[in-house]
C-alpha cells in the first residue's frame, strides 16, 4: 500500500506550517532502506587531519633519481608529500630529469636551486620560486620589487627583508591567483628588528576585509606565524601580504620566507589515521577533494586515495569499532549492500568490499576510464560474524603519472539486495561527534583580552579546513578567566550563529576569584554560510584570557 503525504500527516496538527510538515513527511518517508548507514558519507569532517595541509606544485630540474608516490619531499624549510608528477624530461641517469611534482601535506617555503633529497629515492633541483604554492618568496635573494609597500620601505640582506616604518600602519603586499571558497594559508616568519613586541597580521583584499587575524607580536628570536583564511572571490590578482605596526618612525623589524598556498585536509601518515568515522592502511596517503571535475555532481566534497603499494585501502567504522558486539549485532543475518561513484584511470585497480570474520564479497573492478562509474556490492551477513567492516581497496601498484589516483564519492550503504545509482543521501541532519577535538585558530589560547564584539567567524578557515563548509551548528568546550572576576559580574566569552541571533553565554568567570578558570561547555549555530559571531566581556583592559577553545561535535547538514 501507497501512503500519500496527505494521508501520512492527516489530522496532524502543526504550527511549522509547510515547510515543517515537508520536513516532517521527508523524514518519515526516508525511515526504509534508504536510510544511510554510513556516518560522514560526504567526506566533509577530518579531524585527525596531518598539521601540514598545503597544496603545491613544485617545478624541478637537474633531476638524476626520479620520485615514487608518497614520498616526503624535503627542503631546507619546507617539506610536502608526492601526490603524482607530470615529468617534461626523463633523462634521470643523465641527470636532467624536470617536470613539476604535484605536493600535498606542504609546509614552509622551498627555495630556488636548492637540491632535493627525497625519504625515498627523489634527487632534483627546485626551478623557481614563483611555482610553489599560490606565491612564495623564501627572501634569500633581493625580490623586494615584487612587493607593494604602504608606511614603509622594505630591504633585503642576509637572506631576510627588513620593515622600515615610514608612517602609521605599514603593509607589504603581492599578488597571486585565489579562487572564491577555497581555504588558503598565508605563512612567513617574523622577528623584532630595531624595534621590539611589534604587532603583525595577515592581510588580504579578498576576505571581506584588509586584515586576517590574529594579531602576532615579534620577539627577538624568529618565530614562524600563519593564518588561515576562506577566499570569497575568484581572482587572477587578489592581494595577499602582512601589515605591521611599529610604533616609532624609522624603527625596523625582520621578515623572511614568506608563501601563501591551499590547504586541504589529508592523512598522510604511517598510521590508521583517516577521515572521521573511518580508518586506513598504513601506505596509503588520503586526501578531501574539494569540488570540481573530482568530485561527483550532488557532493561539495570527495575522497582522494593516494595508494603507495598495491591493495591500499580506507576501511570503515575504524577498527576499534569494527569488532565491538554492540555494532556487529545489528547487521546480523541481514543483507547489506554498500555502493559509491568510483573515478580512478587504472583498469582493475579500484573496487568496494564488505568483509566480516567470515569472509568477504567484493564488487565490481572500476574499467579505468578515467570518468565516474557506479560500483555496489551485496553480501548476506552470517548470524555468528565477530567482526564486519566496508573498504575501499586500491588494488595495483603506483604510477607517479596519477593515473593510480582514486576518487570516491556518495558512499552509501543500506539494508537490502539492491541501491543503484542516483540513490545517495547522507544522514538527516547529521551531527558527527570528532574523532579528536579540533583547537580553534582564532580563540583557543587567546590572551590579555578586553570588551569586544561581535566579531565575524569562519568556521571553515577557523578549524584549519578540518571543518567543512556550511555546516549547521557546532558544539564546543572553553574556559575562561579574568584578572577583575571576584568583583565583576560580567567576564565571559561569547557565541551567537548571526547578527540577529540572540548570544549564547558560557564558560562564564564573573564572580570568581581573580584569575580563576570558568569552565563550559555550549551549542551554537550557524549562518547560511556556515560562519558565526562572537565577543568578549571583560572586567577591563587586557584582563581576559581564553585557556582553550575546542570544537568537539558539527552538524553537517
Amino acid at each position: 500500500m501507497t501512503t500519500s503525504r496527505a494521508n501520512l500527516l492527516a489530522g496532524v496538527d502543526m504550527e511549522g506550517g509547510e515547510g515543517f510538515c515537508d520536513n516532517i513527511y521527508n523524514f518519515l518517508k526516508n525511515q526504509g532502506k534508504d536510510i544511510n548507514l554510513f556516518t560522514n558519507s560526504g567526506f566533509g569532517v577530518w579531524s585527525q587531519s596531518d598539521a601540514n595541509k598545503g597544496l603545491a606544485a613544485l617545478v624541478f630540474d637537474n633531476g638524476t633519481v626520479a620520485p615514487v608516490v608518497g614520498e616526503t619531499i624535503v627542503g631546507a624549510n619546507a617539506t610536502g608529500k608526492i601526490i603524482w608528477v607530470d615529468v617534461t624530461n626523463d633523462d634521470w641517469a643523465g641527470g636532467n630529469g624536470a617536470g613539476t611534482a604535484y605536493l600535498g601535506a606542504v609546509t614552509g617555503a622551498y627555495e630556488d636551486g636548492e637540491t632535493i633529497a627525497g625519504s625515498v629515492v627523489a634527487a632534483f633541483d627546485v626551478n623557481g620560486d614563483k611555482s610553489i604554492g599560490r606565491t612564495n618568496d623564501p627572501m634569500n635573494n633581493d625580490d623586494t620589487a615584487d612587493w607593494a609597500t604602504t608606511d614603509c620601505n622594505l630591504a633585503f640582506a642576509a637572506a631576510e627583508y627588513t620593515i622600515t616604518r615610514t608612517a602609521a600602519s605599514q603593509i607589504i603586499s603581492k599578488t597571486c591567483s585565489l579562487e572564491e571558497g577555497h581555504i588558503y594559508k598565508i605563512e612567513i616568519d617574523i622577528k623584532d628588528g630595531t624595534e621590539a613586541g611589534v604587532d603583525v597580521l595577515g592581510y588580504s583584499n579578498n576576505v571581506g576585509g584588509a586584515v586576517i587575524y590574529p594579531y602576532f607580536t615579534t620577539a627577538a628570536g624568529w618565530a614562524s606565524v600563519s593564518w588561515t583564511f576562506e577566499s570569497t572571490a575568484t581572482d587572477a590578482a587578489a592581494i595577499v601580504g602582512i601589515a605591521a605596526y611599529i610604533l616609532v618612525g624609522g624603527q625596523t623589524i625582520e621578515v623572511r620566507r614568506f608563501s601563501v598556498y591551499e590547504i586541504d585536509p589529508c592523512c598522510t601518515a604511517g598510521d590508521a589515521l583517516a577521515y572521521d568515522g573511518a580508518s586506513k592502511d598504513a601506505t596509503l596517503d588520503i586526501y578531501r577533494e574539494y569540488y570540481g571535475s573530482n568530485t561527483k555532481g550532488g557532493s561539495f566534497y570527495a575522497l582522494k586515495m593516494v595508494v603507495t603499494a598495491a591493495n591500499d585501502y580506507v576501511f570503515f567504522p575504524p577498527a576499534a569499532i569494527n569488532a565491538l558486539s554492540e555494532f556487529y549485532e545489528t547487521y546480523k543475518g541481514r543483507p547489506i549492500t554498500f555502493g559509491a561513484w568510483v573515478k580512478t584511470s587504472t583498469a582493475d585497480h579500484a573496487r568496494l568490499r564488505i568483509q566480516d570474520s567470515d569472509g568477504n564479497s567484493d564488487s565490481s573492478l572500476h574499467s579505468g576510464g578515467g570518468d565516474w562509474e557506479w560500483l555496489e556490492v551485496t553480501r548476506e551477513v552470517g548470524n555468528t560474524i565477530t567482526t564486519l567492516r566496508f573498504m575501499i581497496h586500491g588494488v595495483q601498484a603506483p604510477n607517479v603519472d596519477g593515473t593510480t589516483i582514486i576518487y570516491i564519492s556518495q558512499k552509501m550503504g543500506v539494508f537490502g539486495w539492491s541501491l543503484g545509482e542516483g540513490m545517495y543521501q547522507p544522514r538527516l541532519q547529521e551531527v558527527i561527534f570528532l574523532d579528536a577535538y579540533i583547537s580553534s585558530n582564532r580563540l583557543d589560547a587567546l590572551l590579555l583580552q578586553s570588551t569586544q564584539g561581535p566579531i565575524d567567524m569562519n568556521l571553515e578557515a577557523d578549524s584549519d579546513a578540518k571543518l567543512p563548509k556550511g555546516a549547521k551548528a557546532f558544539i564546543f568546550t572553553t574556559k575562561v578567566r579574568d584578572t577583575g572576576s571576584s568583583a565583576a559580574i560580567e567576564c565571559r566569552l561569547w557565541t551567537r550563529p548571526h547578527a540577529g541571533g540572540g548570544a549564547i553565554f558560557y564558560a562564564a568567570s564573573g564572580g570568581l576569584f581573580n584569575s580563576a578558570y570558568g569552565y563550559g561547555a555550549g551549542n551554537c549555530g550557524c549562518d547560511p554560510t556556515g560562519d558565526f559571531q562572537w565577543g568578549i566581556t571583560a572586567s577591563g583592559a587586557n584582563t581576559l584570557d581564553v585557556g582553550f577553545f575546542h570544537y568537539v561535535a558539527v552538524q553537517v547538514n
